[in-house]
C-alpha cells in the first residue's frame, strides 16, 4: 500500500501528542447548481515511522456533472494524471458518460480502494438534495462585551475552526480551496471549466494530497493558543463545565481540556445530541448550527453567546444566521475574547 511521505518524524517535545491525535483525514462534500453537481471525497490514515509521517490508505472520490464539452476537458487531464497517481496514491478508475440532461456529461474518478466507511458515505453523498441557498444576510451588530459574560459563569463551551486558526492551522477556507470548492472570483461554487482538480492532479500531485492532509499534520507539532490555555484555566477553575468541539485537530488535548467532539461521520451535517451542565453556552469560532447543538441549547432555555470576527467561510454559506436578538453577541477573535475575559476575572 502506497506510503505518501508528509513531515519529518515528530520531534520529542511532541511525541507524546501522537497517542491522543486525530490521524483519520476524512473529507467530503456535495455541490450542487441546476444541472450542475460536484463531490468530492477523501480518507486516509496518517501513521509515523522512524524516518517519517506519511498518509496511508488513501481513497479519493470525485464525480462532476457539467457541459459535455468542459467535462471532456478534465477528463483529458484526469487521464494525465493517472499514471503518476496510480504510482503515488493507488490504482485509478474513470468514466465520462452522458446524462439525462443533453449537452451534459458526468466524470466519475476513484484512486485507491475504499472501506465500508468510505462506500456508504459516498453512497450518502450521491444521494443528498440540495440544500436552500442562503444569501448574504448581512453580519449581526455587536451587543456586549467580555466584561458581559462574567455574570453568566459557569458556562459551557462550542468550540469551532475559529479557535483553533490562531495555533496556524489551515482554516476552512483553506481546507475548502485545497479541494477547489469555490469559485471565489464569482462567489459562487466551483463547476465545469473552472475546476481546477484535475489540473492539479495532473501537475502537482503530490501537494495535491499532502494538502489533503495538511490540517492533521500540522496539529502534530503546533503550539496551543492563548485561548486554549485560557480555556484550561478555565476548566480548572470550574468555570468552564463541558466543551464542545466540531474541529479534528484535538488541540484541547494538548492543554489536557476534555471535550465532546460533535462532529458525527465528519461529511453530513447529523446532529449531535447535546447535554449540557451549565445554563450558559459560548459559541466561539462556529460559522453555522450544522450539529444543532445551539438549537438545541435554545430549546432548554439556555443563555447563549456568540464570539465570532464574522469571517465567511463560503459562498452562501449560511454564517452566523443562528444568532438571535436576545443573544449576546461579540465580534472578537478567540484570542481577543478569552484575553479580555481573562482580564476582567
Amino acid at each position: 500500500m502506497p506510503h505518501l511521505y508528509l513531515a519529518p518524524p515528530l520531534d520529542s517535545s511532541n511525541q507524546s501528542f501522537w497517542a491522543q491525535a486525530n490521524t483519520d483525514v476524512l473529507w467530503g462534500w456535495k455541490r450542487d447548481n441546476d444541472r450542475h453537481s460536484r463531490i468530492v471525497y477523501y480518507s486516509a490514515k496518517i501513521i509515523q515511522t522512524p524516518n517519517e509521517i506519511a498518509a496511508t490508505g488513501h481513497f479519493f472520490f470525485y464525480k462532476h456533472r457539467t457541459v459535455k464539452t468542459d467535462a471532456e476537458h478534465l477528463y483529458g487531464q484526469l487521464q494525465n494524471a493517472c499514471s503518476q497517481l496510480t504510482n503515488l496514491i493507488g490504482e485509478c478508475q474513470m468514466s465520462l458518460s452522458p446524462t439525462k440532461y443533453p449537452g451534459y456529461s458526468v466524470i466519475r474518478f476513484t484512486i485507491g480502494r475504499p472501506t465500508d466507511g468510505d462506500r456508504d458515505r459516498v453512497r450518502r453523498l450521491q444521494m443528498r438534495q440540495p440544500r436552500k441557498a442562503v444569501g448574504n444576510t448581512g453580519h449581526p451588530i455587536p451587543n456586549k462585551s467580555p466584561r458581559d459574560t462574567i455574570a453568566l459563569l459557569p458556562f459551557d463551551l462550542y468550540l469551532g475552526s475559529g479557535v483553533s486558526y490562531e495555533a496556524g492551522l489551515p482554516t476552512l477556507c483553506d481546507i475548502h480551496d485545497y479541494f477547489c470548492l469555490d469559485d471565489r472570483e464569482h462567489y459562487c461554487f466551483t463547476y465545469g471549466k473552472r475546476d481546477s482538480m484535475p489540473g492539479w492532479l495532473m501537475e502537482k500531485p503530490s501537494e495535491v494530497f499532502r494538502n489533503f492532509c495538511r490540517l492533521h499534520v500540522e496539529s502534530l507539532s503546533a503550539s496551543p493558543t492563548p485561548a486554549q490555555k485560557i480555556v484550561k484555566e478555565l476548566y480548572q477553575a470550574g468555570q468552564v463545565k463541558t466543551v464542545f468541539s466540531d474541529n479534528v485537530d484535538n488541540m484541547l488535548c494538548k492543554v489536557d481540556v476534555p471535550f465532546i467532539r460533535t462532529r458525527g461521520s465528519g461529511v453530513f451535517n447529523e446532529r449531535f445530541l447535546a447535554n449540557f451542565a451549565a445554563r450558559t453556552l459560548v459559541v466561539v469560532g462556529v460559522a453555522a448550527d450544522r450539529r444543532q447543538i445551539i438549537q438545541q441549547a435554545r430549546g432548554k432555555g439556555i443563555k447563549v453567546v456568540v464570539v465570532n470576527p464574522c469571517h465567511s467561510v463560503s459562498p452562501h454559506v449560511q454564517h452566523l444566521n443562528y444568532i438571535r436578538q436576545r443573544d449576546f453577541f461579540l465580534n472578537l477573535t478567540a484570542h481577543e475574547f478569552f484575553t479580555e475575559l481573562k482580564i476582567y476575572l
